[in-house]
């Protein structure tokens, strides 16, 4: 019997920056916290020059509200509708947690080549916890010239 139900939220951002811009985020209601439990992140036809991107999954001390909301489709067919925002292609500052308190959950680099992907699941029982009213949000750093570039996004929750 699963103990949580599981969601998925995905979407693509387009960047025309090097500079470490968000492109997904995923935020709790006040009445309930959330679990981490996995990420898939890729890289879309790129038109920029060779080198790598750096995506980084962060704390976040505030709640964005703009973007596009990405679902939060259940798992399982039957269960109640997640209590969490998925948003994704968001323009609003994110401010990261405070110094000290965990606020870089994973990172991972990959070569700046279309189809380059990369996904993370925590072993069970260490997810990582969203507290109520908080959240967490995906940057992505890129190498070489700015040009229009679509990274593919995808965040797994358990509530």
């Amino acid at each position: 019997m699963p103990i949580s139900d599981i969601f998925t939220g995905s979407g693509t951002a387009t960047v025309s920056s090097v500079a470490a811009t968000p492109i997904a985020s995923i935020t709790t209601a006040a009445t309930k916290r959330a679990f981490f439990v996995g990420i898939r992140v890729g890289i879309g036809a790129t038109s920029y020059a060779a080198g790598n991107c750096l995506f980084q999954l962060w704390r976040s001390m505030n709640t964005p509200t703009v973007g596009t909301t990405g679902g939060g489709s259940p798992n399982d067919s039957a269960s109640a509708a997640s209590l969490s925002t998925f948003l994704y292609a968001g323009g609003t500052a994110y401010t990261v947690s405070p110094s000290g308190t965990n606020n870089l959950l994973w990172q991972q680099e990959l070569p700046q080549t279309t189809g380059s992907s990369w996904e993370e699941f925590p072993p069970l029982g260490y997810e990582y916890v969203i507290p109520v009213s908080s959240g967490v949000f995906l940057s992505v750093t890129a190498a070489g010239t700015a040009a229009s570039q679509t990274y593919v996004v995808e965040f797994v929750w358990s509530e």
